[in-house]
């Protein structure tokens, strides 16, 4: 018997303070509205690739990048280019 899971099994606390996101290749915001936190917060993607805007700035990133948003830095997600995971976490 194992017991390995996938992370993707793992609930996220209620307090929401990380999570695991997963996108479909093709997903897009179709009404891009940025937001920021009173906290700086994390990404590690793990899987495809992903555009992510960022302080006005659209950037492509892939598995195995590690991302910083500042607090009160806008940032929003554009596209999904491959399907997409990736775990964030507050920073607070």
């Amino acid at each position: 018997m194992s017991n390995k899971i996938a992370l993707t099994d793992i609930p996220s606390p209620k307090s929401q303070r990380w999570g695991i996101q997963n996108l479909k290749k093709g997903w897009k915001c179709e009404d891009p509205k940025p937001h920021a936190h009173d906290y700086d917060e994390y990404v590690v993607m793990w899987k495809g690739r992903f555009i992510i805007r960022n302080d006005g700035v659209d950037t492509e990133y892939a598995a195995g990048d590690v991302i910083r948003f500042p607090a009160h830095q806008l940032h929003c997600g554009i596209e999904a280019l491959e399907d997409t995971e990736y775990f964030w976490s507050r920073a607070d």
